[in-house]
């Protein structure tokens, strides 16, 4: 079945349009563009989100719905905003192996429910396990 809905973005970090002439001192919630057209996102952790200088939590700071960002707490009306999309889980691919270098060449680990032995800082020993599903 083809794609239905709007496409996803891929590619390239992108820089969305500044909301700040929109800043109140009252006002929380904003819609998100990209060249003045609305830039959907479902994910507030692949933004990176200044207010005045200062990088806003996802989620703590700020909340995405759609293409709309909702503020927390209301910016001041001379604050500065800046936000960065670092990408999409669109193009996520599984591993399904894992390749450690080591210092004469590198082991390869087939992720298909093995486990890594590791030593941990106090002496001991645990394993990291893999579950490919």
């Amino acid at each position: 079945m083809a794609y239905i809905g709007r496409p996803q973005q891929t590619g390239p970090y992108i820089k969305l349009d500044d909301i700040s002439d929109q800043f109140n001192g009252s006002k929380t919630t904003f819609n998100l563009t990209l060249g003045g057209s609305p830039y959907f996102t479902s994910n507030p952790y692949t933004l990176l989100l200044s207010l005045d200088g200062v990088i806003q939590e996802p989620i703590v700071s700020y909340t995405i719905s759609e293409n709309q960002l909702t503020f927390a707490a209301a910016p001041t009306s001379s604050g500065r905003f800046y936000c960065i999309v670092f990408g999409t889980t669109l193009n996520t691919t599984a591993m399904t192996s894992l390749t450690i270098g080591r210092r004469s060449g590198a082991a390869s680990l087939a992720l298909h429910g093995e486990q890594l032995g590791i030593k941990k800082r106090d002496g001991t020993k645990g394993f990291i396990s893999f579950n490919v599903a």
